[in-house]
């Protein structure tokens, strides 16, 4: 014969049931999938932030080795800065020590910047416009480099506007501030 009325009450009550849990996994798997994706753009942030402290320091360092080089004064500054620089350095290895994306960085950077001392500690350059070049080459590598790592790996399209707008200001202030040391 048919079903029960207990039956179909039971069914009844069975059919939302699946829905809302339905419903619930989904918005659960997205609430997850958003928290992942925060938890890596707080970790990119903090990476640019230390990569700004970075590029800050080192473009002190960049000035005052150039006033070395082209005057020879400055010599305690500029090795004063070069400790404020290599405190910088080290906390940037640090944060970029676990984000997998970072490789190539993690290593040239330092290799830069010890290349661009060597050249002012040696006296190997003709003019102090040398000097200058080899550093900012150095800040536009790796602050660019590191940048655009951090960009690519932030999430997906749709939460990246946030990021981006975040990236786009600090990007701009800094080639701001590098083509001003540059005109001067």
């Amino acid at each position: 014969m048919g079903v029960s009325i207990r039956s179909r009450l039971f069914i009844l009550f069975l059919v939302p049931l699946g829905f809302f849990f339905a419903r619930e996994g989904m918005t659960f798997q997205k609430n997850l999938t958003d928290a992942k994706l925060y938890k890596s753009q707080q970790k990119n942030t903090l990476i640019m932030g230390v990569t700004g402290d970075l590029v800050t320091a080192l473009q002190r360092e960049r000035g005052l080795s150039s006033i070395y080089a082209s005057s020879g004064k400055d010599l305690n500054n500029m090795q004063a800065e070069r400790t404020k620089v290599d405190e910088s350095l080290d906390r940037w290895i640090q944060e970029v020590s676990s984000a997998s994306y970072i490789k190539n960085e993690k290593d040239e950077i330092p290799q830069k910047i010890t290349t661009a001392r060597s050249l002012v500690d040696e006296k190997r350059f003709s003019s102090f416009y040398e000097v200058f070049d080899i550093y900012t080459e150095t800040l536009l590598s790796g602050y660019n480099s590191i940048s655009s790592n951090c960009l690519s790996k932030s999430g997906s399209s749709e939460s990246q506007s946030e990021f981006v707008s975040t990236f786009m200001i600090g990007s701009c202030s800094k080639a701001v501030t590098l083509r001003i040391c540059r005109i001067v």
